[in-house]
């Protein structure tokens, strides 16, 4: 019941963009504070989230699996 009615489709795709982009960000700081709150004084010190870095290497292998290369 806008002033725009016939933009509405194109918006609704930007709108479920920006609504997953909030989401993710949220889910990433969660994540992040809790890693960043582990880490010592030293941040020298700090070790690499392994558990992390395994996941992203699989995540890569599997998408590079079904993902040709033009």
């Amino acid at each position: 019941k806008g002033p725009f009615p016939e933009r509405l489709p194109w918006m609704l795709l930007c709108g479920q963009f920006l609504t997953d982009f909030l989401l993710m960000v949220e889910r990433w700081s969660e994540w992040a504070t809790e890693i960043v709150e582990s880490w010592p004084d030293d941040l020298a010190a700090a070790e690499p989230h392994w558990d992390t870095l395994r996941s992203m290497a699989e995540i890569t292998e599997a998408r590079a699996a079904v993902t040709p290369v033009t």
